[in-house]
């Protein structure tokens, strides 16, 4: 069985709305500097005998730290791209000065299967793909996909109200009139490329006149993707991920359900992990067997995770389909790996300067908490700035009541703790 070479493509869905890679320019104030140094994120998923393309190797107390967690490392595959480096690890592998060697000993598992993540593992891995396997990645990740089967698939109830617009040649004053008829219905609307992600390629509005730079852009998302998707803005309650794995066969299993947060871009924050939170998917498994089913008809098999949301009323709608790993499934393999307590909170903590102190000093005020309460905490991930401070770190943090973990979470990082109410 050839060892697997993990692969943290955070860029999927830019790469599937094709979007050209941005270069850091040595900045490392920019977003994708952190998410470069994260790949050891997907070390739960890993097996002994597997690597992970990383930028850099984690520090010498990070590799004690997981030493501890898994009784063994996976091997650690630096890549160093002969120019700046950019948001796209496949382009800045094909790039590097020393490509590995053997990567045929390999078995690819991507963050998603991106274009040239299946190009990769067709020449250079082990992997072999059914036809037309590129072609069923795009389709079961599009909100095309996402739109159909909450319309047509699933029960009503995980509706929401939405309007494709799929005419590559549609007018400027056409489309106009299509997004004011629909904002004259719903009021507050959402308009977004087949392909966003993380609140990227999303535009929000409320008012019928439209700005020309962003009917222009809405235009060019038409002509990329095949069309747009308007939705309804919905009053949330809550946000929630679950996290499924398809096998070849078509067999789904359903691992977890997690509350979600995230920023008002919608950028990603944790997620409220809850042991006994799966009993509440007994329910949700036979209303979501019909969109399992669809993707495994059309060809897909691999980790698949469904955003909801949860609205004042108490209903679930199904925002979308991420036929790829989430955030959602990376928390879930943690907690299952190091936390015992009912509840567990996996999330990023995105610094600023001096927030606080160093790797080490913050290990030390974490064993003191834990010795102050009833609790764990485990360090994922750290990724400091350039003048030597943390500027993001990823934690584990487990309680037994959810009283606790706020009390907890409100002494570790309080700007953290405002915008998560759990």
């Amino acid at each position: 069985m050839p060892r697997k070479l993990w692969l943290y493509n955070y860029d999927f869905e830019f790469e599937l709305a094709n979007l050209p890679p941005v270069k850091l320019h040595q900045s490392k104030k920019a977003p994708w500097w952190y998410l470069n140094r994260s790949s050891v994120l997907l070390t739960p998923l890993t097996d002994k005998d597997d690597a992970i393309l990383v930028y850099q190797y984690p520090s010498k107390t990070l590799i004690e730290k997981y030493h501890d967690y898994f009784q063994y490392l996976p091997d650690f595959i630096k890549i160093q791209p002969a120019d700046n480096e950019s948001n796209s690890i496949l382009r800045d592998y094909q790039a590097t000065i020393h490509q590995p060697d053997k990567l045929d000993e390999f078995r690819l598992c991507p963050w998603g299967w991106s274009p040239s993540a299946i190009a990769l593992a067709k020449h250079q891995c082990a992997n072999t793909f059914p036809a037309n396997f590129k072609d069923t990645v795009i389709r079961a990740n599009s909100k095309e996909t996402s739109d159909f089967i909450r319309a047509s698939l699933i029960p009503k109830s995980f509706l929401i109200p939405s309007l494709q617009i799929k005419n590559q040649s549609i007018t400027s004053n056409s489309l106009i009139s299509e997004i004011n008829r629909f904002i004259s219905e719903f009021s507050k609307v959402k308009i977004k490329h087949y392909f966003g992600a993380s609140g990227k390629l999303t535009d929000s509005i409320i008012e019928k006149k439209v700005n020309p730079k962003r009917l222009s852009r809405w235009l060019s998302w038409i002509r990329q993707s095949g069309g747009i998707l308007l939705e309804q803005v919905l009053d949330i309650d809550s946000e929630y991920s679950i996290q499924a794995e398809l096998d070849k066969q078509g067999r789904t299993e359903i691992l977890t359900m997690t509350r979600m947060f995230s920023n008002s871009n919608g950028s990603y924050l944790g997620n409220l992990l809850d042991l006994t939170e799966k009993d509440a998917l007994v329910d949700l498994k036979e209303s979501l067997k019909p969109l399992f089913s669809f993707l495994a008809k059309i060809g897909y098999y691999g980790p698949v995770g469904l955003d909801l949301l949860k609205t004042r009323d108490g209903e679930l709608k199904l925002i979308e389909i991420n036929a790829r790993l989430t955030m959602g499934r990376i928390a879930y393999e943690w907690n299952r790996m190091l936390n015992s307590r009912r509840f567990g909170f996996f999330g990023n903590f995105f610094l600023k300067s001096a927030q606080f102190p160093n790797l080490p000093s913050f290990l030390d005020y974490c064993l003191l908490l834990e010795k102050k309460f009833d609790c764990t905490f485990s360090i994922i991930n750290a990724v400091p700035s350039t003048q030597g401070p943390i500027s993001l770190i990823t934690i584990l943090v487990g309680a037994n009541t959810k009283d606790l973990l706020t009390n907890l979470l409100s002494q570790l990082y309080p700007p953290l703790f405002q915008r998560v109410k759990l």
